[in-house]
């Protein structure tokens, strides 16, 4: 049985994952009371973050994943894993020959530096990672 409401936020890719994440930024941002009015549990989830939650949630999709599966899971993990640390190499090799070790100074990039920009490349969302595939991809991708 389909919710209007679910119709709606799948229309958005990864929709599951970013739009309630939307809307508690919003909440946050609007209303930084609400946890307290509404007591202790949403007080923690407001307090406790989505580690707690994604971890749950990466316990789950591995308890449902068949173990025979194991070898494309390593063999996909491992690629994207190396393309992803290689595109950061390549970044960072470029942006260290023109930015140099030390941040920016001035102008619309004032602060950035190779070393921020490699930390961007090398960080993943493996829950959007998880719940677009779960839309899109399929069972074993997740």
């Amino acid at each position: 049985m389909q919710i209007p409401i679910k119709r709606a936020i799948e229309k958005v890719p990864g929709g599951m994952m970013t739009v309630p994440l939307l809307i508690g930024a919003l909440l946050a941002t609007f209303f930084p009371g609400t946890p307290k009015f509404f007591g202790s549990f949403t007080g923690a989830l407001f307090s406790s973050g989505a580690l707690t939650i994604l971890a749950v949630f990466y316990v789950c999709m591995g308890a449902s994943i068949d173990f025979k599966a194991t070898p494309y899971i390593i063999k996909k993990g491992g690629t994207l894993l190396i393309v992803k640390v290689g595109i950061a190499v390549i970044a960072g090799l470029i942006f260290g020959r023109y930015l140099g070790e030390a941040p920016v100074t001035a102008g619309i990039f004032a602060g950035v530096s190779t070393l921020a920009i490699v930390a961007a490349m090398n960080d993943t969302n493996g829950g959007l990672y998880m719940a677009l595939m779960g839309q899109y991809g399929r069972p074993r991708d997740v």
